[in-house]
Parts: C-alpha cells; sequence; structure tokens
C-alpha cells in the first residue's frame, strides 16, 4: 500500500504539457455526473478539517510519511478492486515557491512539472471553483492505453497555516468505471472543508 501512496505523493510533480484531446474527460464534466453514494466522516486528531469519503473505504493517516516541517500531513482513503485502484489523498505541504499566494505557488508546480514528464500528459489545469475554497487544479493521466492505469486530479489550496497548502488528490484506475469512481471521488473532496480559526497559524 506504501508503494500506491508514495506514486500519489509524487503524482502532482510527473507531468507533460498537451492540450485537451477529444475522448478525455474534463473535470467539469466529473463534477457534472451526480453519483449517488453513502459517506463516512474522516476524524483526525489534529481536527484542522472535515470531509466525507465513499463509505466502506479504508483511510490512513499516515504520520510515518511527515517530517513535520515539509510535509506535515498525509491522510489516504483506497478501494482496492480486483482490476483497479481508487484512492484519495489529502496532503499538508510546505511552499515550494516560498510563497503565501496561491497562483505563485501553482505557477511555480506547472513549471517544475515542464521538467517531469514521465510518460504522463497534463488534460488540463487552471483555477477551479469546484472547492469551498479557491483553488487551482491539475488533472493528469497516463496515456500509454494501457487498461488500468491511473487518472489523478489535484486540487490546491491554501491551508490554515501560513506558508502551508493542502493538495487534494483523486486518483481513478483508467477501466469502465472511470467516470462514476473519479465522479464520487471528486463529490467527496467537495466537501472538504478548512477549520480556520480566528487567527492563522504560523509554523517557528
Amino acid at each position: 500500500m506504501k508503494t500506491i501512496m508514495n506514486y500519489f505523493s509524487a503524482f502532482l510533480l510527473l507531468v507533460v504539457l498537451s492540450s485537451c484531446k477529444q475522448g478525455d474527460i474534463t473535470l467539469d464534466q466529473f463534477v457534472a455526473t451526480a453519483v449517488p453514494f453513502e459517506k463516512q466522516q474522516v476524524l483526525i486528531d489534529s481536527n484542522s478539517f472535515s470531509l466525507m469519503i465513499p463509505k466502506g473505504w479504508t483511510w490512513e493517516n499516515d504520520q510515518e510519511i511527515c517530517d513535520g516541517k515539509k510535509f506535515v500531513l498525509f491522510i489516504t482513503a483506497f478501494m482496492i478492486g480486483d482490476a483497479h485502484t481508487d484512492l484519495i489523498s489529502i496532503q499538508k505541504v510546505k511552499s515550494q515557491s516560498n510563497s503565501n499566494d496561491l497562483k505563485t505557488e501553482y505557477e511555480h508546480l506547472l513549471a517544475v512539472s515542464k521538467k517531469n514528464s514521465h510518460g504522463l500528459k497534463l488534460v488540463e489545469s487552471g483555477k477551479t471553483d469546484v472547492l469551498s475554497d479557491p483553488a487551482y487544479f491539475f488533472h493528469i493521466k497516463s496515456d500509454t492505453g494501457t487498461y488500468g492505469e491511473m487518472e489523478a486530479i489535484t486540487f490546491i489550496l491554501k491551508s490554515e497555516e501560513q506558508g502551508f497548502y493542502y493538495h487534494l488528490i483523486a486518483g481513478a484506475s483508467q477501466t469502465e468505471k472511470l467516470m462514476k469512481n473519479m465522479s464520487m471521488m471528486i463529490h467527496s473532496l467537495k466537501t472538504f472543508k478548512i477549520r480556520r480559526k480566528s487567527f492563522i497559524l504560523k509554523r517557528f
């Protein structure tokens, strides 16, 4: 399972710039597809956010991956089937652009991605109002045509702590159930709510 999680933690940076081709399913299409499903709540000790995931999914708080400085949160929820793996990951990471500006962080990650294609393509990216907070997103997929390979959508948004960002990732296998499974995960991520206090936390 750790191999899968490590794959997704790096997935954001492994993109190749490309235009959306005919046949690619867009974020807007996933959002427009309402898939009814039962939900369960993810609860963590820090109580910094709330999130609903599909009922029956396994979720883990992988503290051993975090160093407490650059990587402070790694929550993974997943469902592994016979021919597919679907996964939601919530990560809280230190700004990689040393900025507290969301657009600057997004543009920095996009620039870094140009150097790390590794056989993946960027279907689409940009600003989005899908979540309750301002966010940018990357929509990435393997373009080999191999059945069951991964497709992922990553949202980037500011956290409650200055200089740190949340990365919300939904990853689904490219099977005949891609539309249903990815739509379900995107609608799960739409329930993500940051529990802000009356001040912005600063890490010293």
